[in-house]
């Protein structure tokens, strides 16, 4: 599990802040595509997510959320990663049906 706790405490200071959308596009006007990432550096860890965002109209939404998360003299780096597929209601009228959710979260490599 990330550690939310530490992601959402606003007490310490942030060293480094950076965001950039990487892609987008409205998929020749039958949708729309964008994907950003964000990096967050803290005294004592840093935080990056990656975001996709897919809308084909009257069929899909799409959001792919990956977070990697490293604590500096832990030895670990997180990843959690977060697919959901939802119903495309046109119009934005009612809460969409989820078609498919996946959450996985594993450690991917130890530091030394």
């Amino acid at each position: 599990m990330l550690p939310w706790d530490q992601l959402r405490d606003t007490s310490h200071p942030i060293l480094h802040y950076a965001s950039v959308m990487l892609y987008n596009d409205d998929l020749s006007d039958t949708g729309d595509v964008t994907a950003d990432v964000k990096l967050r550096v803290m005294d004592d860890f840093w935080y990056c997510a990656l975001h996709q965002h897919v809308r084909i109209d009257g069929k899909l939404d799409r959001d792919i959320i990956v977070r990697v998360f490293h604590s500096f003299g832990s030895g670990r780096v997180i990843r959690s990663t977060l697919w959901v597929d939802r119903e495309h209601v046109i119009g934005g009228e009612g809460s969409s049906a989820v078609l498919y959710e996946q959450a996985s979260t594993q450690v991917i490599a130890f530091l030394n």
